[in-house]
């Protein structure tokens, strides 16, 4: 009756993209840590972000959001502005 395997699936072309890309935005943070970073100035300074024809600020947003939850970046908001930094 149980017709759902158990198996781990590998991941996906894009969670594996991902991937490489929220280790892009942690090196460049701690490249200029203690700054705050806005979403365009990763996007702009990030060479594998900006060189990504399929990238947009909301998929930057969401990886983002995937590194806060994961503990590595801090969000602070300045002036109804978001700002991201490396966690110390």
């Amino acid at each position: 009756l149980n017709s759902k395997s158990g198996a781990l699936k590998k991941p996906t072309e894009k969670q594996t993209q991902n991937e490489g890309f929220k280790s892009a935005i942690a090196d460049y943070l701690v490249g200029v840590a203690p700054a705050h970073k806005s979403i365009s100035e990763i996007w702009e300074n990030i060479p594998e972000l900006s060189e990504c024809k399929e990238m947009t600020g909301q998929r930057i947003s969401a990886l983002l959001t995937q590194l806060i939850k994961a503990g590595e970046v801090v969000r602070v908001e300045e002036k109804r502005k978001a700002y991201f930094a490396l966690v110390k």
